[in-house]
């Protein structure tokens, strides 16, 4: 029984740090020439992986098609950020900072509109400096960069009024 418990938790192991050609981290961007800097330079903490989109009231491409990648279409510019921590599991975590305030101008129309990350939290892993010991943590990290009304702040100076929407509460 103790064996096939180690074998699980080996495998357990060796699943969570698993880095392969499309994988670096259970949480990776589907924009795979991200991947590319981190093939040629490694793992490093707060490392930009792409660039390109940090011109901020610029359109990046005049022609938008389906097949036009979604950094490419977003209303709010962002660029991939590597969170790396050697004594979490998981190590590598990909999050986004947004590059800029605002959406383009041509873009926003007649409402305050602001750029904010929405931000996710992840239970890790977290070793102490001798990696004798760990503990489970919880890490907030930036899954996207979303255009956001801008708070109390409408087009003619009046506040913005929300309109609730009836929605059932879950029951757990």
């Amino acid at each position: 029984m103790n064996k096939d418990r180690a074998y699980h938790h080996q495998s357990l192991s060796e699943w969570i740090h698993r880095k392969n050609s499309s994988h670096y981290s259970p949480i990776a961007p589907s924009y795979q020439p991200a991947l590319l800097k981190i093939e040629m330079e490694g793992l490093k903490h707060d490392m930009q992986i792409t660039s390109g989109a940090s011109s901020c009231g610029q359109r990046k491409t005049k022609n938008i098609s389906p097949d036009t990648p979604l950094r490419d279409r977003a209303l709010c510019n962002f660029e991939y950020v590597l969170n790396y921590n050697p004594r979490r599991i998981p190590a590598a975590l990909t999050e986004v900072k947004c590059s800029c305030l605002r959406p383009s101008p041509s873009l926003r129309g007649r409402y305050a509109v602001e750029c904010e990350p929405l931000r996710y939290q992840v239970r890790v892993l977290l070793f102490d400096d001798m990696c004798n010991t760990y503990s489970e943590q919880i890490e907030t990290i930036a899954l996207a960069c979303i255009p956001v009304l801008q708070a109390s702040a409408s087009s003619n100076g009046e506040p913005l009024e929300m309109q609730p929407i009836e929605a059932d509460i879950p029951m757990i």
